[in-house]
């Protein structure tokens, strides 16, 4: 009987740790790791902060502002945008964005790219005016 109920206490946490929902599967990544370890992430729902670009036939997620003005687009991953966020594509243009969505390491338009974000959860604008945002100083550990 004791083994027994181990062997359920076992089983269920094994259950429990295969679970996870929401944001739980989200990976934190940087866009310089999506380029450099595209494999590590293809098919992984992931979130970044990177230098936005909607313009046609160069949307792009850029290492940074420098990158997408001189169209450095190995140091950048296409981005499929949603009907939403092309409507809204001059606000978010040649911002810094949070995204949210799936990381592959299809190298996106006339394979230019060093991966390609597609199923977007999540675009919104990182600070303000295109500036990254610094944490106050009583927000900082």
């Amino acid at each position: 009987m004791r083994n027994s109920v181990l062997s359920i206490v076992l089983l269920a946490g094994l259950c429990v740790s295969e679970i996870s929902i929401g944001a739980a599967d989200i990976v934190d990544v940087s866009i310089l790791q999506l380029i450099v370890t595209p494999e590590k992430f293809d098919g992984k729902s992931v979130r970044l902060i990177a230098f936005c670009s909607t313009a046609f036939e160069y949307q792009g997620l850029f290492l940074s502002k420098d990158d997408c003005e001189q169209g450095i687009t190995k140091n950048a991953v296409w981005v499929e945008l949603r009907e939403s966020d092309k409507k809204r594509s001059s606000e978010i243009d040649r911002r810094y964005v949070v995204v949210e969505g799936v990381f592959t390491k299809d190298k996106g338009q006339l394979s230019m790219y060093s991966g390609t974000i597609h199923r977007i959860t999540r675009l919104d604008f990182w600070g303000s005016s295109g500036q990254p945002r610094v944490p106050k100083k009583n927000q900082q550990k």
